[in-house]
C-alpha cells in the first residue's frame, strides 16, 4: 500500500473536495435508485448518495480505501455495499440504474485495452434505461509538466509532474514533509484523456452521450471549461463488432 491508496491519508489530503457532491446528488434522480460507484475510494460521494435514500454499491481496488469508507458509512448511519474489485473485470451479479465513475477515476486506466475492459464491465452492469456518468479534469498542457506545492494541516506536499506525449501518461512524483520533519515519497502514473478521445471511446464501446457539461454547475462544455462531464446510456448498436 502507498500513501495515495491509504484511506486515512487520502481523506486528510482531500478534505477540500466537496464542490462536486451536489452535482452527483442532483444527477441521482428520482429517489431511490440502484447506484454503483466505480473507484469509490473512501465513500466521499457514495455516502451522501446513500444518505439521500439510494441503494448504493461501491467498488475499489484498495482495501485501505474501502476500510475507511466502511468507518465513515457507519459513522453516518448509512449502508453502502462495498466490494474490493478491479474496475476492469468486476462482476457483481446485479444491474444498476446509475453507474458513476467520478473524479478522474478513469485516469488510472493507463492503456486503451484497460479502458475498453472497464467500459464493457460497466455496460454489463447497466439496467435497461440506466445511465453512466463520468468526470474528468479538462487537460491543460501547462499543467501536465507543472510543479505544485500545497499544505494541508501539518503536511506539506510537493508534486512534480512530467508528461509522455506519445503514451499520454502523466507521472507525478510526490514528496510529503510532515510536522516532525520526516518525509515520504510516492508516485502516480496516470493516463490523460482528451475530450474527443473520450467521446470516441464511449461511442465505439456502446455508449450514447446524452448530456455533457463543462463544470459541476452544468455549464456548457467549452474550451476553457475546468471539467469534462459526460452522461451516457448504453447503445448496443454502436458497440464494436455489433451486427450491421
Amino acid at each position: 500500500m502507498t500513501l495515495t491508496t491509504d484511506g486515512r491519508h487520502y481523506d486528510a489530503q482531500h478534505a477540500y473536495l466537496t464542490r462536486d457532491v451536489p452535482y452527483w446528488r442532483a444527477l441521482a434522480v428520482p429517489v431511490p435508485l440502484r447506484v454503483l460507484e466505480v473507484a469509490c475510494g473512501t465513500g466521499r460521494i457514495a455516502i451522501p448518495l446513500a444518505r439521500d435514500g439510494h441503494a448504493v454499491t461501491g467498488i475499489d481496488l484498495s482495501r485501505s480505501m474501502l476500510e475507511q469508507a466502511e468507518r465513515k458509512a457507519a459513522e453516518a448511519g448509512v449502508a453502502v455495499a462495498l466490494h474490493e474489485a478491479d474496475m476492469r473485470t468486476f462482476e457483481l451479479g446485479a444491474t444498476f440504474d446509475l453507474v458513476l465513475l467520478p473524479f478522474n477515476g478513469m485516469y488510472l486506466l493507463r492503456e486503451r485495452a484497460d479502458a475498453e475492459q472497464c467500459l464493457a464491465a460497466i455496460r454489463r452492469h447497466l439496467a435497461p434505461g440506466g445511465r453512466f456518468a463520468l468526470d474528468f479534469t479538462n487537460p491543460r498542457f501547462e499543467k501536465l509538466t507543472a510543479t505544485t506545492q500545497h499544505t494541508v494541516g501539518d503536511t506539506h506536499a510537493t508534486h512534480v509532474a512530467s508528461y509522455d506525449r506519445v503514451r499520454q501518461q502523466k507521472t507525478v512524483d510526490i514528496t510529503y514533509r510532515f510536522a516532525d520533519g520526516s518525509t515520504a515519497t510516492d508516485q502516480l502514473v496516470l493516463r490523460v484523456y482528451f475530450p474527443q478521445e473520450l467521446l470516441a471511446l464511449l461511442a465505439y464501446n456502446g455508449f450514447d452521450v446524452i448530456e455533457q457539461y463543462g463544470d459541476y454547475d452544468r455549464s456548457p462544455l467549452a474550451s476553457d471549461s475546468p471539467q469534462l462531464l459526460f452522461v451516457s446510456v448504453a447503445d448496443a448498436s454502436r458497440a464494436r463488432g455489433a451486427a450491421r
